[in-house]
C-alpha cells in the first residue's frame, strides 16, 4: 500500500511526498525481511533526491542500496542502485567515479534487454561525460539514449534535452536549438513527464541564448520557472 501511494506521488511530481513514502515502504520490507525490495525502494529513493537537489542524501541512499542488493544477490536492484548513484557521485564533485559506476549500470539492463532503464542509464552517462568534457563520447552515449527511448515519450524528452546540451557544449547552437525544441514538442504532447520538466525547458532557453532568440528564450525560462512551482 505505501509503495502504491509513492507511485502515486511520483507521478504528481511530488517528488518531497515520494522519497518519504519510499523509505517508509524501506523500513516496512526491512520488517517483513524482503531486503531485496528493501534495496530497490531505497535505491528509488535516491533518484527522489536527484530530483530534489539532495545529492549527497542520494550518495547515502543509493550507497547503502548498492551494498544490500550485493549482499543480497540481486542484480535488478543493483542496476537501480549504480544507476542513481553514479549521477549522484557526479553532482557532488567525484565525476570519474560518478562515470565509472554509471557505466557498470548500463551492462545488467542491456544484458536483460530493459531498453527503457538502459536508455535512462545512458542519458545519465551521457551528462557526466558532457560534465566531465568527454563531448565525443557524450554525444554518442545521448544518440544511443535517444534510440532506446524513442518509443517512450514519458523519457524520450530527457534523452532530447541531454543530447541538446551536448551539442551546445560542442559549440553546434543550430543543432542543439532543434533537438530541444523536439524535446519541448514531446513534452507538449505526452503532457508529463518522467522526472522533473525544468531541465528540458532550460535546454530550450540555453539553445535559444546561443542563436539569439532572446524574446523566446525568456518565454522557455518562464516555462521552467512554472514548473518549478
Amino acid at each position: 500500500v505505501v509503495f502504491a501511494h509513492a507511485w502515486r506521488a511520483l507521478s504528481s511530481g511530488d517528488y518531497h511526498a515520494y522519497k518519504a513514502l519510499l523509505l517508509r515502504a524501506v523500513r516496512c520490507f526491512e520488517k517483513a525481511g524482503d531486503t531485496k525490495t528493501a534495496a530497490t525502494m531505497q535505491a528509488n529513493a535516491a533518484h527522489a533526491c536527484l530530483e530534489l537537489g539532495d545529492y549527497a542524501e542520494a550518495v547515502e541512499l543509493a550507497g547503502a542500496a548498492l551494498e544490500r542488493a550485493s549482499a543480497t544477490h540481486s542484480p535488478g536492484a543493483m542496476a537501480v542502485a549504480q544507476n542513481n548513484l553514479g549521477m549522484a557521485l557526479g553532482r557532488t564533485g567525484k565525476l570519474t567515479e560518478g562515470i565509472a559506476v554509471e557505466r557498470l549500470g548500463v551492462v545488467p539492463y542491456k544484458k536483460l534487454g530493459d531498453v527503457r532503464l538502459e536508455g535512462a542509464s545512458r542519458n545519465y552517462l551521457a551528462r557526466l561525460l558532457s560534465l566531465s568534457g568527454s563531448l565525443t563520447e557524450a554525444e554518442a552515449e545521448a544518440q544511443s539514449s535517444i534510440q532506446l527511448l524513442e518509443a517512450i515519450p514519458l523519457m524520450f524528452s530527457h534523452a532530447l534535452a541531454t543530447w541538446s546540451s551536448v551539442l551546445l557544449a560542442r559549440g553546434r547552437a543550430t543543432e542543439a536549438l532543434t533537438a530541444a525544441q523536439r524535446a519541448n514538442d514531446v513534452l507538449l504532447r505526452a503532457g508529463s513527464c518522467e522526472g522533473s520538466p525544468v531541465s528540458i525547458h532550460l535546454r530550450l532557453f540555453d539553445a535559444l541564448v546561443a542563436v539569439g532568440e532572446d524574446a523566446d528564450a525568456e518565454d522557455a525560462l518562464a516555462r521552467a520557472e512554472q514548473a518549478m512551482n
